[in-house]
């Protein structure tokens, strides 16, 4: 499968929609949208998920639990699907196709009763106010041409109090030359421009927008996620563990997940 292409008009989203739009049915039996491993079994697939979304799991920082929440860029439902413990679930995501075949995976797993799937832009959805206890977004930084809106549209969605997440790929200073040195190949013969995030970054979007108890914890170091999707080797989740409670490995991570709180009223 072909990376999205990079537009020849008009906005960068304009164009990455089109992609997907064009591309959706190749997820339809997908567990992860990440194309990367849609070569993998299903059952690697949900390995890769489990593996990038620990801090989710009882005991993590985040609970999603008995809680509402909105995701932002849902793709096809995929949080929805892999962590079904929410009290009520609304994604949202610029793809109609893809929409379409999140809404029949959320019928599928019997979850449609509690989740359902919108169409619509990150930047600019009118939800109500303050009206989610937990609101994320997975895989929409890394392209989303104004990571401010977006987060300020997060934080006006969260109610006090409330859990805010989102992932970007980190600018390690060990893996990140070699990331952009490969992602400007692929620019060169079409790819959809991507992009890397300092800590610093990160952490001045979050203090921009408001937000407080900010973490960012790192998610993914090169060949270990890998290994786990691949075998199901637990050794794997626990060096994971281990480097991320460290922060001086952190220059070993290519990908992190920050997490923070709107400030109580």
């Amino acid at each position: 499968m072909r990376p999205p292409a990079r537009p020849a008009s008009g906005s960068r989203t304009d164009a990455l929609r089109a992609w997907y739009e064009h591309h959706a049915e190749s997820f339809r039996s997908a567990a992860t949208i990440e194309r990367a491993f849609l070569r993998l079994p299903p059952e690697a697939q949900r390995r890769s998920n489990d593996f990038k979304l620990g801090f989710l799991d009882p005991g993590g920082r985040v609970d999603l639990a008995g809680r509402r929440v909105l995701d932002l860029g849902c793709g096809h439902g995929r949080l929805a699907v892999e962590r079904p413990v929410f009290a009520e679930y609304v994604g949202v995501d610029f793809s109609e196709a893809l929409v379409q075949i999140g809404r029949e995976r959320l019928r599928a797993a019997g979850l449609d009763d509690r989740a359902q799937l919108v169409v619509g832009d990150a930047r600019t959805y009118e939800g109500a106010p303050a009206s989610f206890d937990v609101v994320c977004s997975l895989g929409l930084f890394e392209f989303v041409e104004e990571p401010e809106r977006v987060l300020a549209n997060m934080v006006r969605l969260l109610r006090p109090g409330g859990s805010l997440f989102f992932d970007v790929h980190l600018a390690s200073p060990l893996y990140d030359p070699i990331r952009r040195w490969r992602w400007r190949r692929a620019e060169a013969r079409g790819a959809f421009p991507k992009r890397s995030f300092s800590g610093e970054e990160v952490r001045r979007l979050a203090a921009d927008a408001g937000l407080v108890d900010l973490e960012v914890r790192m998610t993914e170091y090169p060949v270990l996620g890998d290994v786990y999707a691949r075998t199901g080797a637990r050794w794997a989740l626990r060096f994971r563990d281990a480097l991320a409670a460290h922060h001086g490995a952190d220059l070993l991570a290519t990908d992190a997940v920050v997490i923070a709180r709107k400030p109580s009223a």
